[in-house]
């Protein structure tokens, strides 16, 4: 072992790197910050204002040069307005030079961790702002926390572990490290997955089916930090959000001939419940089938129709003897909404059987269960007496066994939130004695970003040495429509070295949006590292998309043409789709024709169907015909069935036909359920009633089925994963986000 004076000769040259580096970043940050303030617009402000503006940005400056910043004895970033050594922090200094040491005092004494945002209702802190000419959100752009060790300011090693791609899975994410390497050939045939090891694993069984058919397919992916912080597995989560269905009612509606809308809508319910009335014994007969594959989508298709003919079926299933239909005949039970499915998921989700003493359906009954209740009350089928039962089990969780189900109560507030349940999950993401992905959960499922007090929280953990409420905290951040959201993320992204978190963060500056977060992202697009030019342009998609920015637009549109990292360029073409970017069409289109890389050409497709004008449409239709690479053609079905146009239907039952592989199989039936058409339900009915079709095209075609007529949305489930850290996911979480729920 070496002796202490050793060890502290070794470390040293280390540790001066890893200051030297934060020392600099916090200068950036500074020399940002005084940069955004002199660009502002301050032509609203008086002559004596805009003079002591002036003065202060020149204070600023001084400061940054000095840079003798505030430091903490243990790791971190804590703000500290005067830390143990006297060093005021920015905003305390800028105080400081006005004469105003009465405050900083204050402020110390009261509160010395405060963040801007906590100095909200002090009226002398607005009153000096108001004098100064400085706005609250640009002192909270300039407050920058203490820093101190290096558990913030260290990249940790890789994982090691498998990861998900996600809901929705199109089967053709990338690694990438943002390096230009050449890129492999994308597979056309999924890898199996066993799901991450990052938590503990669900039990399994001889004849627990691997679902090949659904819709949200595992795919074995590399878990190297590099690659969790590749921009294509946040899209794979949370590309639903961008991606919704066509509900075939509006195309009824259309047929109906009736002017009166009120009538309209009661013959196109009148037709809907016929067309349910005609699949239930195709569907019930799936349920009793001899593959449990086939078996696990019917019972979900089947809930999908109604409860009352269907329930007594579903009930039957919670003793199949394939696991993986246990647990999505509870899930089913959740959509069904009936009374006595809401008594059978309540004894479920507190004991794991039906009933009081009965047998257990499965060690992870009590999971699914709050997950098909908050199917329910997302619903509105059940009332707040579940919110009641979740609450009472969030709160007595006792052992680590039970911390699986927290999570399944978290996901149930995420999908259903009330505020009684608030309360508790915002207990458990501050309880510093709970597990850290348990917080993390907790902190992604609150519901109340905009309040102060959340917000202030939120901050703390953004800039805390926990690397998962980090990851957390940047992407629910994103969520907030607070005036102050926006600075700590920015100066977030300034301060963070972990690949990841950095990404995040830049997605959530653009769900922010503003000119502020635009120009920072483009700055990021122009001048930024390789690695984090994909996050930046998919940012600008998304803002430009909430705003109709036509600036963030063709920064993109520049993007795609400058970028030379061959990774990249995929997001760059999914953000000009995000962005509805028709100017970006003929680059698409050619790139859906002249790029090799097929996982390339699938991204150019995905950005066609996100545009989905007529050029746009246009371009698919005529690939489609050439097309080989199934990867590509099922992707290009999927993007025309979220555009829902009649006259594609034809060309989805055609690749529905083609597709071998039986998880494309499952995505294009999913693009005919997307598509919302009588000639997409023919298609698949045909598909599953045929007596040549394979068990994982039927489990596929029943699936399809379901989703065309329920009356819900379908995918609710995948709400649970956006805005989430996907590298903390437990298996049994994975396997529920499989469903098309």
């Amino acid at each position: 072992m070496l002796v202490p004076w050793l060890l502290s000769f070794v470390c040293a040259p280390f540790q001066d790197t890893i200051e030297a580096r934060t020392l600099a970043r916090m200068r950036a940050h500074y020399q940002a910050a005084e940069a955004e303030l002199r660009a502002a617009d301050v032509d609203h402000l008086d002559a004596a204002r805009r003079a002591e503006r002036e003065r202060l940005i020149e204070v600023l400056a001084a400061y940054r040069e000095r840079g003798d910043f505030g430091r903490l004895p243990g790791a971190g970033r804590v703000p500290q307005f005067v830390d143990a050594g006297e060093r005021r922090c920015a905003v305390a200094e800028l105080l400081f030079a006005s004469g105003r040491d009465d405050l900083v005092e204050l402020v110390r004494t009261l509160d010395n961790d405060a963040w801007v945002l906590d100095l909200e209702c002090n009226d002398e802190f607005l009153a000096w702002l108001e004098r100064s000419g400085l706005t609250l959100a640009e002192a909270a752009r300039i407050q920058l926390p203490a820093t101190g060790g290096i558990g913030v300011d260290t990249v940790p090693p890789p994982s090691g572990r498998r990861g998900y791609s996600g809901p929705g899975d199109t089967l053709g994410g990338s690694g990438g490290s943002g390096k230009a390497t050449p890129t492999p050939a994308a597979p056309t045939t999924p890898e199996p997955s066993s799901g991450p090891a990052s938590g503990p694993k669900g039990p399994t069984t001889p004849t627990a089916p691997q679902s090949p058919a659904s819709p949200i397919t595992p795919r074995a992916l590399a878990a190297e930090a590099s690659d969790e912080a590749t921009w294509w597995m946040w899209w794979e989560y949370n590309k639903l959000a961008y991606l919704p269905a066509t509900p075939l009612a509006i195309e009824l509606e259309r047929r109906t001939g009736e002017f009166d809308a009120e009538a309209r809508r009661a013959a196109t319910a009148q037709e809907l419940d016929a067309l349910r009335q005609a699949q239930r014994e195709a569907l019930a007969s799936g349920v009793r089938d001899d593959d449990a594959v086939v078996r696990a989508e019917a019972v979900i298709a089947l809930a999908r129709l109604g409860a009352a003919p269907n329930l007594e079926l579903l009930l039957g299933a919670l003793t199949d003897r394939s696991l993986e239909v246990r647990h999505r005949a509870i899930l089913a039970l959740g959509v069904s909404g009936s009374p006595k499915a809401f008594g059978c998921l309540e004894s479920l989700a507190r004991t794991g059987a039906v009933r009081e003493g009965g047998p257990q359906v499965s060690t992870r009954a009590r999971e699914f269960a709050l997950l098909g209740l908050a199917l329910g009350r997302r619903a509105g089928s059940f009332d707040v007496r579940a919110d009641r039962a979740v609450f009472e089990i969030l709160i007595e969780r006792k052992t680590a066994r039970t911390d699986s189900i927290v999570v399944a109560a978290l996901a149930y507030h995420a999908l259903a939130p009330s505020p009684e349940l608030e309360t508790a999950v915002l207990s458990i993401a501050k309880d510093a004695q709970a597990p850290t992905p348990l917080r993390a959960r907790a902190i992604e499922s609150l519901s109340s970003v905009d309040r102060q007090e959340t917000l202030s929280a939120l901050q703390h953990w953004l800039s805390g040495a926990e690397l998962e409420l980090r990851r957390s905290a940047a992407l629910v951040l994103g969520r907030s429509r607070h005036d102050l959201a926006l600075p700590p993320l920015m100066t977030a992204f300034e301060v963070e070295v972990e690949p990841l978190t950095k990404g995040f963060l830049l997605v959530s500056i653009g769900e922010q949006g503003g000119t502020k977060a635009r120009d920072f992202l483009i700055r990021t697009v122009e001048k930024g590292d390789a690695v984090w030019r994909p996050w930046a342009a998919l940012g600008l998609g998304i803002l430009a998309r909430n705003a109709d920015d036509a600036v963030a637009r063709d920064a993109v549109r520049r993007g795609v043409k400058s970028e030379r990292n061959a990774d990249a360029i995929g997001a760059y073409r999914i953000g000009a789709g995000l962005a509805r970017d028709r100017g970006s069409v003929p680059e698409l289109a050619q790139a859906l024709v002249a790029v090799s890389d097929p996982r390339q050409r699938m991204y150019a497709a995905t950005a066609l169907g996100l545009v989905g004008d007529e050029a746009a449409l246009k371009a698919l239709r005529a690939r489609l015909d050439d097309e080989r690479s199934p990867l590509v053609r099922v992707a290009i079905a999927q993007a025309l069935g979220h555009c829902g146009k009649s006259e594609d239907a034809p060309r989805l039952v055609s690749v529905l036909g083609d597709v071998r592989e039986p998880a494309l199989q499952g995505l294009a039936a999913v693009a005919m359920a997307f598509h919302g058409s009588r000639s997409a339900l023919v298609g698949l009915t045909e598909l599953s009633r045929a007596e040549s079709t394979g068990a994982a095209s039927r489990a596929a075609a029943l699936n399809g089925i379901g989703m065309l007529l329920d009356h819900r949305p379908p995918f609710a489930l995948s709400c649970v994963s956006r805005h989430s850290n996907y590298t903390l996911y437990e298996d049994w979480l994975l396997s529920a986000l499989q469903a098309s729920l």
